[in-house]
């Protein structure tokens, strides 16, 4: 009975965690969708069609078909190699994009 109210809220942060797990998921994708489908169309997409639907649906079932892939293809230590690697890079590279975007909002200032 020393344990009795961990053991009974550790349930309800499980379910908490997975629900926050589970948004998380589908924020990511969603943002990958729309910059996928941001790269793939020529002319500035109009979300208040129901017909602008169709890219997203492409690009998350490609997500969905090459996250199966890659998590067949790799085991335990291969894919924490990968996110250690990918941590490695990530850091710089997001350096260099903020301050890109720094430097070609004042050019634009400027302009």
């Amino acid at each position: 009975m020393k344990y009795a109210f961990i053991e009974r809220v550790v349930y309800i942060f499980l379910l908490i965690y997975l629900g926050i797990s589970y948004l998380f998921a589908l924020i990511t994708w969603h943002v990958g969708s729309e910059m996928l489908s941001g790269c793939l169309t020529k002319n500035q997409p109009n979300t208040s069609e129901v017909n602008s639907v169709l890219p997203h649906v492409i690009s998350c079932t490609v997500f969905a078909i090459g996250t199966v892939i890659v998590g067949n293809m790799l085991g335990e230590d291969d894919l924490f190699s990968v996110s250690t690697n990918w941590m490695m890079i990530r850091s710089p590279i997001d350096i260099f994009v903020v301050l890109t975007v720094y430097f070609l909002s004042n050019r634009r200032k400027a302009l």
